[in-house]
């Protein structure tokens, strides 16, 4: 398909770019009990996220050069069943390829008609941010300058008191993949949840101290265990979208719940050493039976 690339300008053969990384697909497809699904049509499995018509052949070698470090010193360490217990390093590839992730959600959103929770200000500053990353990436300039990037590291929830949590909160951290643009009327931010990791692409923030320990520096850094503060808001925003996994979840129809039961079995061994049931185990602890699909009385 020929097109205006939108990360050199030119009018050149455009190909299908995913939003989200392929690689994050291919780590969270095993094991999955029944496939992938999205909420919009949880009865339709899925073999990876959205893709768009968005890059050239040499723009995508140019991401691909950012990604193929990044899954292999962050993301896949990072992943590991056994706990991050000393400083994971990385370089300059690191900002550029949460630069290209974020780049991508927004432009996905803005095409779609998705930034609607923006306000005046947010969306004139989504702009300037979309040419401010994109001359980032072709290395116009020295760095994204206000719109930064954080990266959040996330694991299973150990121990917990305090008010009712979602019954799925633990499985959304460490299994789910989730793009979103998520908004106050002072802050904005490109979401990108990328199974244990959340990026975070700064709009708009009026109290940037309420952000501690996750900014992605320019040309070295590293993520290791401490603590990491995040606005009380984006907690409950990822409480909330649990709680909608959850009922996507709960809406799967009788053939399709069938083929779940069914893949559970014939794969036991595996998810019974797996990241979901792990998670699963922690949601059962703080939910109980909530942490299962809820069965409909029949009359």
């Amino acid at each position: 398909m020929n097109g205006i690339c939108r990360l050199c300008l030119e009018i050149k053969d455009l190909k299908m770019s995913h939003i989200v990384p392929k690689f994050v697909w291919r780590w969270v497809r095993n094991p999955v009990p029944g496939g992938l699904r999205n909420s919009r049509t949880p009865n339709q499995r899925i073999q990876d996220g959205p893709k768009a018509y968005l890059l050239c052949g040499d723009c995508e070698q140019l991401l691909s050069e950012w990604e193929k470090p990044f899954s292999e010193k962050l993301f896949l360490p990072l992943h590991d069943p056994e706990p991050v217990t000393k400083p994971i390093e990385y370089e300059e590839w690191a900002l550029k390829f949460a630069v290209s992730v974020s780049w991508r959600v927004l432009i996905f959103f803005l095409n779609e008609g998705g930034a609607s929770n923006f306000t005046s200000l947010q969306q004139k500053l989504s702009a300037k941010a979309l040419k401010t990353w994109r001359q980032f990436m072709l290395g116009k300039i020295d760095s994204p300058g206000r719109f930064e990037q954080h990266l959040l590291p996330v694991d299973v929830i150990a121990s917990y008191q305090g008010p009712q949590i979602s019954p799925y909160l633990n499985r959304y951290l460490v299994r789910n993949i989730h793009i979103d643009l998520i908004s106050t009327e002072k802050s904005a931010y490109v979401y990108t949840k990328m199974c244990r990791l959340i990026l975070f692409g700064r709009i708009e923030e009026v109290h940037p101290n309420q952000w501690v320990g996750m900014k992605l520096n320019l040309r070295h850094g590293n993520i290791r265990p401490r603590d990491y503060h995040i606005p009380a808001g984006i907690a409950d925003y990822m409480n909330r979208k649990a709680n909608q996994v959850k009922q996507t979840l709960d809406s799967l129809s009788p053939r399709q719940q069938e083929i779940v039961n069914a893949s559970i079995i014939k794969n036991a061994d595996r998810i019974a050493n797996s990241e979901i049931f792990r998670a699963m185990k922690y949601d059962i602890a703080y939910s109980g039976r909530k942490a299962f699909k809820e069965e409909k009385n029949e009359d």
